[in-house]
């Protein structure tokens, strides 16, 4: 009987025949608060469209690049990378992947050329190499007659396993590829220096680790310690 009694209350919600009423509203009412939210909402969709298009017209062509780029801090290298020597395969495997990439690309890498990196890394040798973030019209410019990389130890107690750094080109990174370009891909066309770290016999004892730090030198790169992913990147070696 109740259940009777809510079903006849909810037909005449939907439809009350006395007051010509849908869902308890005339249809003058449906008409008014229709009118009102499409009037509602085509403002805001005018106004965002406008805004969207004020928004455009400040856009620089993507050839352009951006039209503001002091937040663009990671100039270099970054991050910290751990390589255990009795599991080079894997990194093997990768340079080989970097030399195929840039087959259009044949740099001077001396002793970490791609003939001669795999004997370097079983002689417990690293063949590291590096190029610059692609920024939009940035140019490194020269410390010393030109833009390198300086690998060394990143302390004092990590000396005893450093031996020395060699660098490949000996003339650093090559400037007439600088800037980067919209369309550019950089992890092939980029210009590459690559760093043989020659490591000490100590490196063979058990649990032995090295510690490496990199950085680009360059006048308007600046290495930040505080924020070590500018400029330079952290190398651990272990055995």
């Amino acid at each position: 009987m109740k259940a009777a009694i809510l079903f006849s209350e909810f037909r005449q919600f939907l439809w009350n025949k006395q007051t010509k009423e849908v869902a308890g509203r005339t249809g003058k009412s449906w008409l008014e608060i229709s009118v009102f939210f499409v009037v509602l909402y085509l403002t805001l969709a005018a106004f965002w469209a406008s805004f969207l298009y004020l928004i455009q017209l400040r856009l620089p062509a993507v050839e352009e690049g951006p039209l503001y780029s002091d937040y663009l801090t990671h100039r270099g290298p970054d991050k910290q990378k751990i390589y255990n020597l009795d599991e080079i395969e894997t990194y093997l495997n990768r340079i080989d992947e970097f030399f195929k990439a840039r087959a259009d690309n044949v740099e001077d890498f001396g002793n970490c050329s791609k003939e001669s990196f795999r004997s370097e890394w079983e002689n417990n040798n690293l063949c590291l190499y590096f190029y610059l973030n692609a920024i939009h019209n940035f140019v490194p410019e020269p410390e010393s007659g030109k833009v390198t990389m300086e690998c060394k130890s990143a302390k004092s107690k990590y000396n005893q396993f450093f031996e020395s750094a060699q660098y490949y080109p000996d003339t650093g990174f090559d400037l007439d590829k600088f800037p980067w370009k919209y369309g550019v891909d950089w992890h092939k066309d980029a210009p590459v220096v690559a760093v043989l770290v020659e490591l000490t016999d100590k490196m063979n004892e058990d649990s032995a680790e090295a510690r490496i730090m990199c950085k680009v030198k360059a006048r308007n790169i600046y290495p930040d310690l505080e924020r070590p992913n500018i400029g330079m990147a952290d190398f651990r070696v272990r055995k």
